[in-house]
């Protein structure tokens, strides 16, 4: 394996893999990402046996190719903080990834690519294509939708709350229904519409 390629590319692609990333976990090889090179691009796989996420990038040049894993985390760290426009060499020189720069020359450890759980690729069927921005829109508005039903159930207790509270004002007296009211809770209210809505004119009027 043997490339070059620039700076903003090869962040982009880890950026966008690096929340898969296991930080800390007891398989060591999940925390490296997998690389794979051809003579146009670079494919970067990360996974955490659960889920799976691929990138590719253009090369700006390309001598080998070949696969291996590196550590997904300190390959990023090491790229982002590079200046901007740095045309960035990649080689394997054995068991390490060699990284030239202008500025400096770095080693990374890395481990065999046929240590690395891939998915196996599945029958398609049917397919939906979203754009990222798309999705993300969609995500935002099932979060709305959750903290609207939150805040729902949340009324809903109080509401609750208040007819349990009235209950106890009209019936404190009444041994044999409190027992009931306290075994039987929310589920009783709920299996005795009359009742509860009796309890909120009750309510209402005090």
């Amino acid at each position: 394996m043997d490339f070059y390629i620039s700076k903003e590319e090869v962040v982009k692609s880890l950026n966008t893999t690096i929340g898969v990333v296991e930080k800390r976990h007891t398989t060591p090889i999940l925390s490296n990402v997998l690389i794979e090179v051809d003579e146009s691009s670079l494919k970067l796989t990360a996974s955490d046996q659960e889920s799976e996420i691929s990138t590719r990038s253009t090369i700006s040049n390309f001598k080998s190719g070949g696969k291996t894993t590196a550590p997904a985390r300190k390959l990023y760290d090491l790229c982002r903080l590079l200046p901007d426009l740095t045309n960035i060499h990649f080689f394997l020189d054995g068991y390490n990834l060699k990284i030239e720069t202008e500025s400096g020359k770095y080693n990374i450890p890395t481990m065999p690519s046929e240590d690395f759980p891939v998915f196996e690729p599945e029958e398609v069927k049917s397919q939906i294509n979203i754009s990222s921005k798309n999705l993300k829109k969609i995500i935002a508005l099932e979060d709305d939708a959750i903290a609207a039903y939150s805040n729902i159930r949340t009324q809903k207790n109080i509401q609750m709350t208040w007819i349990i509270q009235s209950l106890y004002a009209m019936f404190s007296n009444s041994r044999g229904f409190m027992k009931i009211l306290l075994d039987g809770g929310m589920k009783f209210l709920d299996s005795t519409p009359k009742i509860k809505n009796k309890i909120i004119e009750f309510a209402n009027k005090n």
